[in-house]
């Protein structure tokens, strides 16, 4: 074989094993393609199935408590009617005959209708600590160990918390362990995704107070409060969804703050916001109580 065949061997192995690696690459993007793809089906579905449980809890807050169906007056039995009226007459007097139309007593309501549109006392929320849950849509980034929760890479994660509060007196307190940003209150129709912060569904539809000691409530910011980044401070927040109006109460370390008592939706969640490597804080107390801790007048 002369060295020009030689050459062109070669010239053609090389273009042969320039072909393979570029279609092994285009095999690995494919891969790597439906892969993404079917992570993101994932977290479209699961956004899916909670935008249909918050229209269900829409629709079963937005009913009114005023269709609450009335007791009938049953009518009462002819054979008590008999009993009535005297052994030697056979005339049945109808029992709406038996009392005069103008002594007709009004049908008693009941006294849950004229609360229909106030809020659910705390009677109707058990007292005491509270079954809750996480509702990341993805453990990307966050370890879950009971009430502790770390965030394991840089990922902007927003920790929002069931259930919905719409009744009675509730506190929501955690250990700020190192890297807690933010904590707040949210209405109940937002759902964070991955990756994003508190202010990504509007600002206007939350109550929040961060590290550097600013507070902001549905729409409007103070700053100048007491700032919590890296003391390991204990937060809270108590809502009062019993006072008219409702309001939120925020704590450091029991330490009262900051009071709210204007634009608290109808029902809201908890939640709690970090985004650094390492950051953890823990869930020291969700409790419904018998009574709210502020004497507000």
């Amino acid at each position: 074989m002369s060295s020009s065949d030689l050459v062109q061997k070669i010239k053609q192995l090389e273009d042969k094993a320039k072909f393979e690696k570029e279609r092994a690459d285009k095999a690995v993007a494919e891969v790597a393609k439906l892969k993404n793809e079917n992570e993101k089906l994932k977290v479209d579905m699961e956004v899916m199935r909670l935008k249909l449980e918050n229209f269900e809890l829409k629709q079963q807050l937005a009913r009114p408590k005023s269709e609450i169906m009335l007791p009938i007056p049953q009518a009462t039995p002819v054979v008590q009617q008999k009993s009535l009226v005297p052994s030697k007459s056979n005339i049945v007097i109808p029992p709406i005959q038996t009392v005069p139309p103008a002594a007709a007593s009004k049908p008693i309501i009941p006294p849950i209708q004229t609360k229909a549109s106030e809020p659910e006392s705390s009677s109707k929320l058990a007292l005491g600590p509270m079954k809750h849950k996480h509702l990341l849509q993805s453990l990307e980034g966050v370890k879950v160990d009971g009430e502790t929760y770390t965030n394991t890479k840089f990922i902007s994660s927003v920790v929002l918390f069931d259930p919905v509060i719409s009744s009675g007196v509730v506190r929501f307190e955690v250990q700020d362990t190192m890297g807690l940003i933010k904590v707040g209150i949210a209405d109940w129709s937002i759902i964070y995704g991955p990756k994003e912060h508190p202010g990504s569904k509007g600002w206007e539809k939350i109550s929040f107070y961060d590290c550097e000691g600013k507070m902001g409530h549905f729409g409007g910011t103070k700053k100048g409060l007491r700032p919590f980044y890296g003391q390991k401070y204990r937060i809270a927040m108590e809502l009062n969804m019993m006072s008219n109006p409702r309001y939120i109460a925020y704590y450091c370390d029991n330490k009262l703050l900051k009071v709210y008592d204007e634009q608290i939706p109808q029902a809201v969640r908890f939640w709690a916001y970090f985004s650094e490597n390492n950051a953890q804080f823990t869930i020291t107390q969700f409790e419904s109580l018998p009574k709210p801790t502020l004497e507000k007048a």
